[in-house]
């Protein structure tokens, strides 16, 4: 059953998600550096993305929502990076 949260409520869970939203974007900068062009922060993003649906395909019954919860941060902080880049590259 899902939770609908008011957008601008905000609890200690979701301070946790914003917590490691913020760990899973330095530790891609810190390993990886800024995207070297759009096109690898594209297969970057795709890869994450592919990883999270392969997640989601899983039997519910068998699901690991850790896994799901993982893959979700990562394509988040993926594309984030890359907003960032943009922004601070072209529209600051």
């Amino acid at each position: 059953m899902r939770v609908n949260m008011p957008i601008y409520e905000f609890s200690e869970r979701q301070d946790k998600v914003v917590a490691e939203f913020y760990e899973e974007i330095n530790k891609g900068v810190n390993k990886f550096g800024n995207y070297n062009s759009y096109h690898e922060a594209y297969a970057v993003i795709k890869e994450e993305f592919d990883e999270l649906w392969d997640e989601l395909k899983v039997n519910a019954s068998k699901r690991d929502l850790n896994k799901v919860y993982y893959e979700a941060l990562q394509v988040a902080a993926t594309s984030f990076r890359l907003a960032e880049e943009i922004y601070i590259e072209h529209l600051k």
